[in-house]
């Protein structure tokens, strides 16, 4: 086991709201979220998370370092609202755990596939393309018979459909066209690696 530096982003796996009082037996009760966050590089922690929650688990969230009483060790993490903030961040990072196609890279591309549909920058459609090309690029691309079934189409034209939807726009800001290029070449040579035609 050693340490490893984290991004302090991750997702909500579950979490929880209880009703304690802080301090003293008769102290007044608060409500607090207790959750479980999978962070992007693959741990899960326990942590406290604080601000309006989302309808749903697998919600992007990041931590924020404060000051915390005795009583209360979790790490304190807030919903994070802002997905056009995230993707202006440096697509270095990406393209650094982008070759690998590990667990944490199809991760992290997940979450920014979710983040460009928020903001508008993929339609829901381009959007389960590109998932569904993520998830299957650690094996080297899916079946012939999984594509027909999932998209009625064969291997060449899905991924003539991945490109089209990566493909930058003019209203996408550098950071985006960025983040796109280096996803689509990451997924092109992950597909084509268990392509035998």
């Amino acid at each position: 086991m050693e340490w490893t530096p984290s991004s302090g982003r991750g997702s909500l796996v579950s979490y929880r709201l209880v009703h304690r009082s802080i301090g003293a037996p008769h102290a007044q009760v608060v409500p607090l979220t207790i959750a479980i966050v999978e962070l992007d590089e693959g741990p899960r922690i326990y942590a406290t998370v604080e601000g309006d929650l989302p309808t749903s688990s697998d919600h992007p969230v990041r931590v924020r370092f404060e000051a915390r009483p005795k009583y209360d060790r979790f790490p304190v993490f807030t919903i994070d609202t802002a997905p056009t903030e995230q993707l202006r961040e440096s697509p270095g990072e990406a393209a650094d755990r982008g070759t690998e196609c590990d667990a944490a890279w199809v991760r992290s591309s997940l979450r920014r596939c979710d983040l460009m549909a928020r903001a508008g920058l993929l339609s829901t459609a381009e959007k389960t393309l590109v998932a569904f090309a993520v998830r299957w690029a650690p094996f080297g691309g899916s079946s012939g018979e999984e594509l027909l079934v999932a998209f009625g189409t064969d291997r060449r034209r899905f991924l003539h459909l991945v490109a089209e939807a990566l493909h930058p726009r003019r209203t996408d800001t550098r950071a985006v066209r960025e983040h796109k290029r280096l996803l689509h070449q990451t997924l092109t040579r992950a597909w084509q690696v268990g392509h035998t035609n």
